[in-house]
């Protein structure tokens, strides 16, 4: 929905909403405006919300445009997906953290790092379009909270895109998904859920 279009339906739910509270007699008028600039309020926090899921949004389509654009040739094994230098499986199974990186393992892979907001946008776009699951991603905050790292190394992990509240000190939730949601923003959860897996490997240039 556009910000015109928006402040258009903002303007004509307050019309309506204040015309539909009674207005009290003399001596509670500050009761009503109280309750007129609450609803002011809880509207603008809606606007306040779609605009910014529309920027994320935004972000994810300019992200994937300008890695389209600068975009070598990548071979893959049959399966795979290709995308600028890395082929990707993308599983249909839920499993836990450790199965998940078993799993890609056997294929000569390993649970999906991202290194840029390019593959992360390229990522999310897949995943709307093909598979809008949980999906995990291969780093873990075990030994601090709230730092993260490539699992199995003492690396840090080069990009998070982390929904706002998540990422940070969340006892015993450790690992990271692609959320199931229109904007696929990361969440950090326990590592026993079940999730899918995306499996990465380099490619064949």
């Amino acid at each position: 929905m556009g910000y015109v279009h928006f402040t258009i339906l903002l303007s004509l739910e307050l019309l309506i909403g204040v015309k539909s509270m009674t207005e009290p007699l003399c001596g509670c008028r500050s009761d009503f405006e109280y309750k007129v600039l609450d609803r002011i309020n809880r509207l603008e926090q809606r606007q306040d919300q779609q605009e910014t899921a529309g920027r994320s949004r935004d972000n994810s389509i300019v992200g994937l445009q300008n890695a389209i654009q600068t975009e070598t040739h990548t071979s893959c094994k049959d399966g795979w997906v290709a995308f600028n230098g890395s082929c990707y499986v993308f599983g249909d199974s839920n499993l836990n953290f450790i199965s998940a990186e078993l799993y890609c393992r056997q294929y000569g892979g390993q649970l999906v790092r991202v290194d840029s907001a390019v593959e992360n946008a390229f990522l999310k776009a897949f995943l709307l379009k093909h598979h809008k699951q949980h999906s995990w991603v291969g780093i873990q905050d075990t030994e601090v909270e709230g730092i993260w790292k490539l699992f199995g190394t003492n690396t840090l992990a080069p990009f998070t895109d982390f929904r706002p509240g998540d990422g940070g000190d969340h006892d015993a939730e450790d690992c990271a998904v692609f959320q199931n949601s229109d904007d696929m923003l990361w969440v950090d959860v326990r590592c026993r859920f079940q999730c899918r897996p995306i499996c990465e490997m380099p490619g064949f240039n």
